[in-house]
């Protein structure tokens, strides 16, 4: 039986809804309500179990990206990309991006040895820039290997690595800014 006195639209964390719900048992006697930013699920049947899932606030505005001027910007093949990192990870967890005229150069060293990839890029780049990152930050961008063949790189001293990918329909793209990892020097 199934009485809803009225209808209302709520927003949820929908993994810990998915959670609770599983813990209810074929038995029990469901009960939702809403009270004060809290969606309430009451499961009764051998023993009367509650649980409170806070409501999301969608009533914000996402920040936008800051507009920064990079000295360079090129394209890279994505899978060539996403190995790279994964050939230079081995040896360090800090990784090493450089650009230049020629080419753009993935590089670290490590305790135990050193990686370097190269890769001549054939684009008109006007001076140098080079940049570390954390090896773990780099790879969770290059998760979205299905989005895009390629990647274009905006790359700057002391600057956030800008990663942009295109759909190879043009109907979208996606785009990811890591802050640049500071060196202190000893």
């Amino acid at each position: 039986e199934f009485q809803c006195a009225e209808s209302i639209k709520i927003n949820v964390d929908t993994e810990e809804l998915k959670k609770v719900l599983k813990r209810a048992k074929s038995e029990d006697m469901v009960e939702l309500t809403v009270d004060e930013g809290n969606l309430i699920i009451s499961f009764e049947g051998e023993a009367r179990r509650k649980f409170k899932i806070r409501l999301i606030d969608i009533e914000y505005e996402a920040p936008s990206p800051p507009q920064l001027e990079y000295p360079t910007e090129f394209e890279v093949p994505f899978a060539l990309l996403k190995d790279s990192i994964q050939d230079i990870g081995i040896v360090s967890d800090k990784i090493a991006l450089h650009v230049n005229e020629e080419k753009f150069e993935a590089s670290a060293e490590g305790e135990f040895g050193d990686a370097q990839i190269e890769y001549l890029h054939e684009e008109k780049i006007q001076e140098s820039a080079r940049s570390i990152k954390k090896k773990k930050k780099v790879k969770e961008m290059l998760k979205a290997d299905k989005f895009s063949e390629s990647a274009v790189l905006r790359l700057g001293n002391d600057m956030p690595l800008n990663l942009a990918l295109k759909m190879a329909s043009d109907a979208g793209g996606l785009s990811f800014l890591l802050a640049p990892r500071i060196e202190r020097e000893e």
